[in-house]
């Protein structure tokens, strides 16, 4: 199969930034700064994959159309800052210095380890801390623990990710034996 090669940085840059965006919870000035270093640290990227290239080679267009949208909206933007209609509080309020939730890991611990140090009741517990669903969900997923995707309830999930971690401990077991 024929390939086709990454040299340019801007090219190996959008790369490790697609890359980078799919399927973390990595922010936007992150990503830039890692598929930056990235790209430095990079000779050539050969893509084998043909829609990989087709991809990239979508994504290059589109990197090109947010440069030029971004290099008109500069030129257009006036050159003296424009005063605000309203006076510029000197001390930020409590509102406005609210911390974000920190991004859930879904590594913090691992479900297989803790039932087999702690048992049921220990991740049980594990898993009582975890209030979302949807997070609750991610930590399964992260984890290859299989579950019933139709589950809405979060102490029904949370049983099904026990057996998940029970089933992979007895497969392991098997595998050994």
């Amino acid at each position: 199969m024929q390939g086709s090669g990454l040299k340019n940085r801007a090219e190996k840059e959008a790369f490790f930034r697609g890359v980078l965006r799919t399927g973390r919870t990595l922010d936007t000035e992150e990503v830039d700064r890692t598929a930056k270093a990235l790209a430095r640290r990079t000779g050539k990227i050969w893509l084998n994959d043909r829609t990989l290239a087709a991809e990239m080679s979508g994504v290059r267009e589109a990197e090109r159309q947010h440069a030029n949208a971004a290099a008109t909206e500069a030129a257009a933007a006036p050159s003296q800052p424009v005063a605000p209609s309203q006076p510029v509080a000197k001390e930020p309020t409590q509102e406005s210095v609210a911390e974000p939730a920190p991004a859930f890991d879904p590594f913090a611990f691992s479900a297989v380890v803790v039932m087999s140090r702690q048992g049921r009741d220990g991740l049980l517990s594990r898993l009582a801390e975890i209030a979302d669903i949807a997070h609750l969900r991610q930590l399964a997923d992260a984890q290859h623990l299989a579950f019933d995707r139709s589950l809405t309830d979060v102490d029904a999930l949370r049983e099904a990710i026990v057996k998940g971690a029970e089933q992979r401990i007895a497969d392991r077991r098997a595998a050994a034996s």
